[in-house]
């Protein structure tokens, strides 16, 4: 994975305390999405400005530019599927069980760390389907080439799962769809391809740059599947600071995650999303309370229910804005014994 540094942001601002926990905030979250330039730390040690002021490159996708891969308890080393009728056996893939669809973000490919850790952790802890879906060929591009390749690579994965769904006679209730960065975005417009008919959707720190929260046939909405949870840990800065599903959690306030330091860039908090979700579906301990604000929280004054943030059954029954608190180093979940 490259080292992202941004080097210029224009009115890229911090997320204050109270904001993370207010909705209906559009115009201030996207004035602070305009950055300007990224400075982008290549494999041989230099470094690259990408202009993000400039015209945005068309970008025209295919079908086959998008790789999936199977793999489940049996065949942890996954297989490439090319044609979802031919390439899926009922010796290899079994349709009665559930259907986990991981999506990387920017910069990440099949070999991301995104989906090694939820994919041990689905298989270690559960008996499911999990496909891995790899758009590497753009993600692994400057982030205006990413960011335009999302709306098709969004409909390509809808077309994909409503296949897989068809010919094996799968419910769309019984998939569900985790997606990191850019890749919660795809999760969104896959589903609202579905008819907002799948399971769950997971937007793990759904990328911010270059995103309009009221484009909504681009971000990530609650209406996208039947429940939508959201876990922001660099907002503000890579990761939107709205709340985008029907509940949405802020781990240490949403945005400088413990334990990563001088993190310019907040790559490594961006990360956390994920590494906390992994953890949760393996053990799922990061109890979380109802809040109007992270200060509130942390001064005591919240009255709001309690839920568990993320795991693979997730909390369907809550609602609204969570704030927790979260160790520095793995296991992240703080005991409450």
């Amino acid at each position: 994975m490259k080292l992202v540094l941004f080097f210029v942001c224009l009115c890229c601002h911090s997320l204050s305390e109270s904001e993370g926990a207010q909705r209906n905030y559009v115009a201030e979250e996207e004035n602070k999405n305009r950055m300007s330039y990224f400075l982008v730390a290549t494999d041989d040690g230099g470094y690259e400005i990408e202009d993000l002021t400039v015209s945005s490159p068309e970008v025209i996708a295919s079908l086959t530019d998008v790789l999936y891969y199977f793999c489940s308890q049996s065949n942890r080393d996954c297989t490439l599927v090319n044609n979802i009728t031919s390439g899926l056996s009922v010796e290899t893939f079994d349709p009665t069980k559930e259907v986990l669809v991981l999506i990387h973000g920017w910069l990440d490919g099949y070999s991301s760390s995104f989906n090694a850790n939820i994919k041990s952790a689905a298989l270690d802890t559960f008996n499911l389907n999990v496909i891995i879906v790899d758009w590497g060929k753009f993600a692994k591009n400057l982030y205006l080439v990413a960011r335009n390749a999302v709306p098709e690579i969004g409909k390509f994965v809808g077309e994909f799962i409503q296949s897989l769904s068809s010919t094996h006679n799968i419910p769309l209730s019984k998939i569900s769809m985790v997606g990191h960065s850019l890749g919660a975005h795809i999760s969104g417009i896959a589903g609202r391809y579905l008819g907002g008919k799948v399971g769950n959707i997971v937007g793990l720190d759904p990328a911010a740059p270059l995103v309009s929260i009221s484009d909504k046939d681009y971000c990530l909405d609650s209406s996208d599947a039947e429940y939508v949870e959201v876990i922001h840990t660099a907002a503000g800065f890579l990761g939107l600071s709205t709340s985008l599903g029907h509940s949405d959690y802020y781990p240490n306030g949403g945005k400088d995650q413990p334990g990563c330091g001088l993190d310019f860039a907040s790559r490594c908090s961006h990360c956390r999303s994920f590494k906390f979700y992994a953890e949760s579906i393996r053990s799922n301990k990061f109890v979380s309370q109802k809040c109007a604000s992270y200060s509130d929280y942390t001064q005591g004054n919240c009255s709001g229910p309690y839920s568990l943030m993320g795991g693979h059954n997730m909390d369907k029954g809550v609602s609204g804005d969570y704030y927790l608190n979260t160790n520095e180093d793995s296991p992240y979940a703080i005991d409450s014994n």
